[in-house]
């Protein structure tokens, strides 16, 4: 795994850079966590800042992530366990995605405990995929 992170350090991704957007996407930052928004802004309601923050950057992890396995497929195929995450990503990512926002959205129409629940295994199958993403990029499949 050493040499994995040595090699991707240098010429494709930083470890940090991984592990920082994985740190945002999972927990975020305790100092950038929103308990209040302003008033009049986009936002009413925290749950729906932090879903659609989570979506995003959830979506933008996934994204750079099978793009970067495309990109670099001759010199990862030394670790076919990154092809088949890819792969599993790109299967599974766009049915996750669509999930969490119809999820959203419902939530949205109807604050219901039953939306919240669905919203919150939603958001759970996302972040889920993100980490098996931050991971092997890490080499840590």
């Amino acid at each position: 795994m050493r040499n994995l992170v040595q090699t991707f350090t240098h010429r494709w991704v930083h470890p940090w850079a991984a592990v920082a957007c994985l740190a945002l996407v999972l927990f975020g930052l305790p100092a950038c966590k929103k308990t209040t928004l302003a008033p009049g802004g986009a936002y009413t309601d925290v749950t729906l800042y932090q879903t659609d923050k989570t979506i995003t950057s959830s979506e933008a992890l996934l994204h750079s992530f099978v793009s970067w396995e495309l990109q670099n497929r001759t010199l990862l195929a030394q670790w076919p366990e990154i092809k088949k995450v890819a792969d599993a990503v790109r299967g599974q990512a766009p049915g996750a995605i669509k999930a969490a926002i119809a999820a959203r959205d419902a939530y949205a129409n109807a604050k219901t405990a039953e939306n919240a629940n669905t919203l919150s295994i939603t958001l759970t199958t996302l972040k889920a995929l993100a980490l098996q993403a931050s991971v092997s990029m890490l080499g840590g499949t």
